[in-house]
């Protein structure tokens, strides 16, 4: 016959139940029973997104994903944009560029120049 095991009361104990943390309660209240909290219920959900796309396996995700973006909006600033702002730039004024350099002699001609 096994016999149950006898509780040990230990000086730790002992001093808990003589403590104020023995009768704290750790739960939080759930909505906004206290107001003083209402500031944590926006962040608590901002640490669960951070938590669990930012920390977790979506980690890579997210930051695959801000890299590709970044990488895609350098591609289309430099492919795309700059390309034909420098093109109508060259074309507006390029007629009165002078050709060569600039300490050695500017002779050649300018091949965008319209007309003659």
């Amino acid at each position: 016959r096994m016999e149950a095991p006898q509780a040990t009361i230990s000086t730790s104990n002992l001093a808990l139940c003589g403590s104020p943390l023995f009768l704290t309660s750790y739960d939080k209240p759930g909505g906004l029973a206290n107001p003083w909290e209402a500031q944590f219920i926006p962040t608590e959900m901002l640490n669960n997104l951070i938590e669990g796309w930012m920390e977790a396996e979506a980690g890579p995700w997210f930051l695959n994903a801000a890299v590709f973006l970044t990488a895609l909006r350098m591609l289309m600033y430099y492919g795309v944009f700059q390309p034909s702002y420098l093109y109508g730039f060259q074309q507006r004024y390029g007629q009165t560029w002078t050709v060569g350099h600039h300490l050695y002699g500017s002779n050649l001609p300018n091949p965008l120049k319209k007309g003659k």
